[in-house]
């Protein structure tokens, strides 16, 4: 999803999740979706480590060895020693690991559609393809929505949607060299 700064990608999303009543209209989801919302900034309850990992849903909900294949798959495997640690992990991880973590939650809950708003703004480029293209692999059934500024996103999209201009102005757009260029694997 693209648009100029300040032309509501953000309140778009919120509105999908619900936390957003300003304006009408209708939104409108599949019977039975599962939705997840990753923001750039994660929210990270006190507690383990892998409470984090799993919120919403408790610790329990997810074994330890499928919390540690999803921090290994998102490059964090350093964390998988900590899941039982307690802490304020908000003041523990760096950015970069806060936004990793969130990709890990995402691989463990496997929602049917996830709504990325500048969730790998802390990462540099090469981190952020490896996180897409890892979430495509993992989860193919899944809708991937995002929100971004950077050009390196409309490769690893089929479909650019441009708020504030028409439908006809949908642009279709090929994985992987949207742009005219290769990505490295």
């Amino acid at each position: 999803m693209a648009a100029s700064p300040g032309r509501g990608k953000t309140a778009l999303l919120r509105a999908i999740a619900g936390l957003w009543r300003r304006g009408d209209g209708r939104i409108a989801l599949p019977d039975g979706a599962t939705l997840m919302f990753v923001p750039p900034q994660p929210y990270l309850p006190a507690g383990t480590l892998a409470d984090v990992l799993a919120w919403p849903q408790p610790a329990a909900a997810f074994t330890e060895p499928a919390m540690i294949e999803a921090l290994t798959a998102v490059g964090s495997p350093e964390l998988s020693s900590r899941l039982r640690e307690a802490s304020a992990w908000a003041g523990v991880l760096s950015p970069g690991e806060q936004q990793r973590l969130q990709f890990a939650r995402v691989l463990l809950h496997r929602p049917g559609w996830v709504f990325l708003d500048e969730s790998t703004s802390a990462l540099d480029e090469l981190s952020e393809v490896s996180l897409y293209r890892l979430l495509h692999r993992a989860l193919p059934a899944t809708t991937i929505v995002s929100i971004g500024h950077r050009s390196t996103l409309r490769a690893l999209h089929d479909v650019e949607w441009r708020l504030g201009e028409p439908p006809s102005a949908r642009r279709y757009l090929e994985p992987d060299h949207a742009d005219g260029r290769e990505l490295p694997a």
